[in-house]
């Protein structure tokens, strides 16, 4: 029996329906309605044909515990990353620090030494001075 839109009943032809199109869920004790498209309601109770599926409801349990389950190793893999990236980070920024100081120690080394060249051409071009 078909239940019209309306809420009147309509006689089938006795056949009974197993498919179940591919966006459609099944399970233990759940309802379904068939496909409302051509006027007519259909509820009924939905078979246990689901591939993989038990019909003692441990599977549904299982599949909450294995959902928590992944979202804590997802937790764990997530801090893992983080904790890795910013240990990448702080390594990296103490690294630019350095490079920065040493660039800065080298600069200072060339201009001394630039200094002591220009000393030694000035003393040096002063001292032909004063032998001519």
């Amino acid at each position: 029996m078909i239940l019209n839109l309306d809420g009147k009943a309509q006689e089938t032809s006795g056949r009974f329906d197993d498919s179940l199109s591919a966006n459609e869920s099944c399970g233990l004790g759940k309802l379904r309605d068939s496909s409302p498209s051509y006027g007519l309601q259909q509820s009924r109770f939905a078979q246990n044909g689901c591939r993989g599926e038990n019909s003692s409801g441990a599977s549904a349990l299982k599949r909450n515990s294995d959902n928590g389950k992944i979202l804590q190793r997802l937790k764990l893999i997530e801090s893992k990353y983080s904790n890795y990236v910013e240990n990448q980070q702080k390594q990296l920024e103490a690294q630019l620090i350095e490079s920065k100081t040493h660039k800065l120690e080298l600069a200072q080394e060339i201009a001394e030494l630039e200094q002591e060249i220009y000393n030694l051409i000035s003393e040096s071009s002063d001292n032909e001075k004063e032998q001519k």
